[in-house]
């Protein structure tokens, strides 16, 4: 998609960009956006979700560094697993929400460690990474206590619920980024495939 954009000359610009540039040139001040008697702000809630995000993150890394993982490896160690041991870096990018520079440095952490391996593809454009025997076998011996602790306090039906609106959320921000875009030719040449 970044290629076909850059082809035709595309350059993508996330709204909120655009939202912030047309509330400059009008003059309007950011907190007009919001109403007065509203009782959580955007900002209010962005903050609770991301200290909750980094006390999570912060028990799991104390869990994983006994094992000498970070949060990182141990993330691409479950994608690999659950996509039947293999995936292109660009599909590791994609899932982990990570630049290319920092996934291809974890990577290559993990290639010196023996988690991972990397393969060229038969089509020698790409590479494969692979979870060595290794990697599986530190997989398995990682507890998820940490994880769990936290989690018990959901009952079943908050945590669907949870999962649910987290996912509301991450597919706006991925339309938001850009990362949904389909190019109008696509988007057509899909819809005549989905009637056939």
């Amino acid at each position: 998609m970044e290629k076909a954009r850059a082809l035709v000359r595309i350059s993508f610009i996330p709204p909120f960009l655009l939202k912030l540039v047309e509330a400059r040139d009008s003059g309007e001040n950011k907190s007009q956006e919001h109403d007065k008697d509203e009782k959580l702000t955007d900002l209010e809630l962005w903050m609770l979700f991301n200290r909750t995000r980094n006390s999570i993150y912060r028990l799991r890394e104390l869990e994983l560094a006994q094992f000498g993982l970070t949060v990182e490896q141990s993330a691409i160690l479950y994608f690999l697993i659950t996509r039947g041991g293999s995936a292109t870096a660009k599909t590791i990018e994609d899932l982990t929400m990570r630049q290319h520079n920092s996934i291809s440095t974890i990577i290559n952490r993990m290639i010196k460690t023996d988690l991972v391996a990397k393969k060229k593809s038969p089509d020698n454009k790409r590479f494969e990474i692979l979870i060595t025997k290794h990697g599986e076998e530190l997989h398995k011996k990682v507890p998820v206590y940490s994880l769990e602790m936290v989690f018990s306090s959901l009952k079943v039906n908050d945590r669907e619920r949870l999962h649910s609106y987290l996912n509301i959320l991450l597919e706006k921000a991925r339309d938001l980024l850009g990362l949904s875009f389909i190019p109008p030719f696509l988007i057509k040449q899909s819809q005549e495939n989905s009637v056939l």
